[in-house]
């Protein structure tokens, strides 16, 4: 058995395996480049296989660096069967859908032409096949079967155990952090004999679980204090509900003053309905307190602005107040709005949630950048930038080791992916040195035969 490493090699985006035996293919994972132009532009690349040969399609969760370029895939002539869980499958849809409209905004923007449009999407959607967790899927007239193993990431998503050939590997699509507000533990590895890991923070540590809440409370109170703007970019999926959760809390506590509240996204409007939708797929305390009718995802003075018009709106609201917008990575969406018109506030503060890519406007702000460019205009930054890695949907590097060292069987193989260069060195130097695992960090493109 041979795993082709066609994206998320040596960076974070893009990601997309091939296991190939001798006589099928399958892919985990076809997801978008992201980050800059010439990562939009990379998605417009050839395939470096024939999507016509690939017998199926393995979805770990619906974020777009993961599911992207499906419809391309479809497009360009795949015909098999797209697995996912339940919530991944409606998930998936919605972001296509958004990506149309990006698409759209790009074509006419930078001249980048669209990589599928709403017919590919239909068709994509079509091949789509839900299954459970613990759920045995075999194809390829038995000779592959995969199960779905809650990632604890985001709703639905999953780590997959694929057994070929007499060998068990597991591709850990992203693993969650720890103590999240909505989602279960992660799983515990079973027996396998290599694992595909991901490495978004794998040099590093983050802050303590109750530091999200601090931080957030904070922020809101400060915001309040200076009577300014608490803009928050989040990913439509997970972060936006968390956080819509931890302020339902706050708020109800008495913790946070009652200020306007806006949720301007309509994908993350419409992933929430998904959430409440799956909300079996909650951890138990999460669960109970919906079945008690309890409506977490809203709170007072919050409105979730899902036209044009009424995100204009926001504008006309006196601070302070607070705004959740997208996209996460602040590569694109409403956020970039905001921060053309608050950036420039010094009694504003921005409030950075989640892992920024190299090359994205997050990412410069995370950095420290004192001017930014945004839809053509240089934007000064006198607002506050904050950062809590706490409130990642990622695990850390402790939580990774943890994960492998848990294992029923600790792996032979590890290959470390989906991290920048830097993070994936370091936590294969931690498995070798600590854990004595034989861990790679794969090149872009590389092939690696199990059998060799």
């Amino acid at each position: 058995m041979k795993i082709h490493f066609y994206g998320a090699a040596k960076e974070v985006t893009g990601t997309c395996y091939m296991i190939e035996t001798g006589t099928h293919k399958v892919l985990v994972d076809c997801g978008i480049f992201q980050g800059s132009d010439s990562d939009s532009r990379r998605n417009l690349l050839p395939f470096p296989f024939r999507p016509q040969e690939i017998d199926a399609v393995f979805v770990t969760h619906p974020h777009m660096d993961h599911v992207g370029r499906i419809p391309q895939l479809v497009k360009r002539g795949y015909k098999g069967p797209i697995f996912a869980t339940p919530p991944t499958v409606e998930l998936a849809q919605l972001l296509w859908k958004d990506m149309l409209n990006v698409m759209k905004d790009a074509e006419k923007r930078d001249k980048i032409e669209p990589m599928y449009d709403e017919h590919d999407v239909m068709r994509a959607a079509e091949k789509l096949e839900d299954v459970e967790y613990g759920k045995e899927a075999t194809i390829c007239a038995g000779a592959i079967t995969a199960i779905f193993h809650d990632a604890g990431h985001v709703l639905g998503s999953s780590f997959i155990e694929f057994r070929v050939d007499g060998k068990t590997i597991v591709f850990s699509g992203d693993i969650g952090n720890d103590d999240v507000p909505l989602m279960r533990p992660t799983e515990r590895l079973p027996k396998i004999d290599a694992l595909v890991i991901e490495s978004t923070y794998g040099d590093r540590l983050h802050e303590a679980p109750e530091t999200r809440v601090d931080s957030l409370r904070e922020a809101v109170k400060e915001t309040v204090a200076k009577k300014g703007v608490l803009m928050i970019p989040t990913f439509a999926i997970e972060r936006t509900q968390e956080i819509i959760l931890t302020l339902h809390h706050l708020a109800e506590k008495g913790e946070i003053p009652r200020v306007p509240i806006f949720l301007d996204s309509p994908l993350a409007i419409a992933a929430t309905h998904v959430y409440e939708e799956y909300a079996r797929y909650f951890n138990d305390e999460t669960r109970n307190e919906m079945l008690s009718g309890n409506d977490l995802f809203n709170l007072p003075g919050f409105l979730a602005t899902k036209t044009v018009d009424m995100s204009k709106k926001i504008n006309e609201v006196v601070p302070p107040k607070v705004i959740l917008a997208g996209a996460g990575m602040m590569t694109g969406g409403r956020i970039l709005h905001h921060l053309v018109r608050y950036l420039p506030d010094p009694h504003s503060t921005l409030l950075i949630v989640g892992f920024q890519a190299e090359g994205t406007i997050g990412r410069r702000l995370y950095e420290g950048a004192k001017m930014v460019r945004i839809h053509g205009q240089d934007v000064r930054v006198n607002a506050t930038v904050k950062s809590v890695g706490a409130w990642s949907a990622h695990a850390d590097q402790a939580k990774l080791l943890r994960w492998i060292d848990g294992a029923e069987t600790k792996p032979k193989v590890v290959l470390i992916t989906h991290g920048e260069e830097h993070a994936a060195e370091a936590l294969s130097r931690k498995l070798r040195r600590d854990m004595h695992i034989d861990a790679y960090v794969p090149e872009p493109g590389q092939v690696f035969d199990l059998h060799g």
